[in-house]
């Protein structure tokens, strides 16, 4: 997963869905390890970095959750966000993520006002759409926050809009009202991606990670990257392209005309506040000699 919710308060009871009953349940992690998490502020967001290729500035974060267990320490979110899924937290656990990125967004903000122009992202998950008050939640953040609506992107996977499609349509078409970016994520994966591209005018698509990873000069994946290129230029939306991991990758996409990306090569996942000594670099530009190329065996954990 990547971001997400508010923590309840202590005096909250958490109600499990009903009939909960987790595979392995013996195993670490448990729901109640969860809870624990929330009640106890163990999760942490990290922020990802999002650059312009050819200028190397940095135009946006994606947020992600990360898990530091006072025991266990750095837990993978592998291990815990479809257990999160599987028995509701993921709505606590969303809320939380939200508030808190909009609360950084607020504090990058007050540091620089050309910073108002930076996009803090974050993921929502097929059971945040389920509720359709996650709208009046984040009119609420960004209202509190003293956030222009702009400042905050959605993120969504066509997994996530075929479980509740109605639902769905309502709540993305109110955060379209509000002014909230809309970007698909994960995009070439699904079955049906062209069909949500027109019924939903999302103004961004990240392109796949699995994609890029395999793009060498002329190959298929190459050619499926410009064909999401050309076909987002030709519907006016941007493109991000996620899990660049070298710098063949990097010169390609450049190339084939994708203004944006992320991935290992150009920032890894990192704490608020080296984000924040990042921001404070003349004109938000990275160097590419700042660009990690120890990348081999490693991919984004999301």
């Amino acid at each position: 997963m990547r971001l997400k919710a508010k923590a309840p308060a202590r005096a909250k009871a958490l109600h499990f869905l009903p009939g909960f009953q987790p595979s392995g349940a013996q195993h670490w992690p448990t729901p109640h390890d969860l809870y624990s998490a929330l009640l106890n502020k163990e999760f942490v967001l990290y922020y990802q970095p999002e650059l312009e290729l050819a200028t190397h500035r940095i135009v946006g974060v994606e947020a992600l959750i990360r898990w530091r267990h006072p025991q266990r320490g750095a837990v993978n979110p592998a291990q815990f966000i479809p257990l999160a899924e599987e028995c509701g937290l993921i709505l606590d656990i969303g809320r939380w993520g939200l508030g808190e990125a909009c609360r950084q967004m607020r504090i990058w903000n007050s540091m620089d006002p050309s910073l108002n122009r930076l996009r803090v992202c974050v993921n929502l998950s097929a059971r945040e759409f389920a509720k359709e008050d996650i709208c009046d939640h984040i009119e609420e953040l960004l209202r509190v926050h003293e956030l222009d609506a702009m400042q905050l992107g959605v993120e969504v996977t066509e997994t996530s809009l075929m479980t509740n499609l109605s639902t769905a349509v309502n709540v993305l078409s109110r955060l379209r009202q509000m002014g909230v970016a809309l970007l698909m994520d994960d995009f070439g994966t699904g079955y049906s991606s062209l069909n949500y591209l027109e019924a939903f005018n999302f103004d961004v698509l990240k392109i796949d990670r699995s994609f890029v990873s395999r793009m060498a000069a002329g190959n298929n994946a190459q050619k499926i990257v410009r064909v999401i290129i050309e076909l987002a230029r030709v519907l006016n939306m941007e493109v991000i392209a996620e899990g660049i991991e070298t710098m063949e990758q990097y010169k390609l996409l450049a190339r084939l005309g994708c203004r944006y990306g992320q991935g290992f090569l150009l920032a890894r996942p990192m704490p608020a506040e080296d984000v924040t000594r990042l921001l404070q670099l003349p004109g938000k530009i990275l160097p590419e000699s700042s660009f990690d190329r120890r990348t081999e065996g490693l991919r984004e954990i999301a």
